[in-house]
């Protein structure tokens, strides 16, 4: 019995401004998968809403007409990759008929296909996926792309930005979060740790076991008051919050120890230590060529200064 979540909600800055939320999302049922997608409209765009609805519209559809019974992981993976393609020109065709350049309606898009215990999946962007394995594991599935900047890698960037695959073990339930939200997650503090995801937070999301529909109605509206407003959760970005699952298959149950919250202030302490690394190598040609020219009776700089200032 295969179910559905959604949480959707404009950013608080967009509330302010007026302007519309730029998220977009779509669920579709094919036989026994369930398609799910998300886009995240770039703020910085003009059109980015009207970007990000046609390209999660454009793939999930797509997908969802496309999909035969007892496909194989690859052939699922392929599928997900022609909508991507589909999305692509679909969006820069719409640009190009309103006189615009596709870049004012960049998105990003995530989309998953989860038959109940098979997981494919696509992205391009920052928005991710999130998986808890039959087996009790929190996993991220999926990568925040950005390139060597920090900038974030839009749809419209092509093929081969964007990723593909398939969850090697069997997956009991599957989200996906748009940026801000997918941070929440898997928080940057965490990326460098054995475990990227923040299991406490992600196992009261995705571990549901409620067959009951009065049980599952009184369960929706606790998280969605969960993300909208627990402090965990906390993001001024639009946000969008997609999850399958089936209650009567939850994951296994791990030993008390695996849901304890995370040592904060350890995590702390490495990103900063890596940070200190990261600029002694940064700046060590620096150092050796002020050592060098030490050694030739060279002045430093701080010297040439001050004997320019006398």
């Amino acid at each position: 019995m295969m179910q559905r979540f959604c949480y959707h909600a404009r950013g608080i800055d967009h509330i302010e401004t007026g302007d519309p939320c730029q998220d977009a999302f779509l669920f579709a049922r094919c036989g026994r998968y369930i398609v799910f997608g998300g886009s995240d409209g770039v703020g910085s765009r003009r059109h980015s809403e009207r970007g990000s609805r046609l390209a999660v519209a454009s793939s999930v559809l797509y997908v969802a007409s496309h999909l035969t019974a007892d496909m194989t992981a690859s052939e699922v993976e392929n599928v997900i990759r022609s909508s991507f393609s589909v999305a692509y020109h679909a969006v820069a065709e719409l640009a190009r008929g309103n006189g615009e350049h596709p870049r004012e309606l960049d998105a990003t898009l995530c989309v998953g296909v989860w038959d109940g215990t098979r997981l494919s999946w696509g992205n391009a962007g920052d928005s991710g996926i999130v998986a808890v394995l039959a087996t009790g594991a929190y996993v991220q599935v999926t990568h925040q792309q950005h390139d060597a900047n920090g900038g974030m890698l839009p749809l419209r960037f092509g093929p081969d930005t964007w990723e593909f695959g398939t969850v090697a073990e069997p997956v009991a339930a599957a989200l996906i979060a748009t940026d801000g939200l997918f941070e929440c997650l898997c928080p940057p503090l965490m990326a460098n740790a054995d475990q990227p995801v923040y299991v406490p937070l992600a196992r009261e999301l995705m571990h549901r076991t409620e067959t009951n529909p009065g049980a599952w109605r009184a369960s929706a509206v606790y998280l969605r008051e969960l993300v909208r407003s627990d402090p965990r959760f906390h993001t001024v970005d639009d946000a969008t919050l997609l999850m399958v699952f089936d209650p009567e298959r939850p994951p296994a149950t791990i030993d008390d120890e695996y849901y304890a919250e995370p040592d904060w202030e350890a995590l702390r302490q490495a990103a900063a230590e890596r940070a200190r690394a990261a600029w002694e190598r940064t700046t060590r040609h620096v150092r050796r060529a002020g050592s060098e020219a030490r050694a030739l009776g060279g002045a430093s700089a701080d010297e040439s200064c001050a004997e320019v200032s006398s």
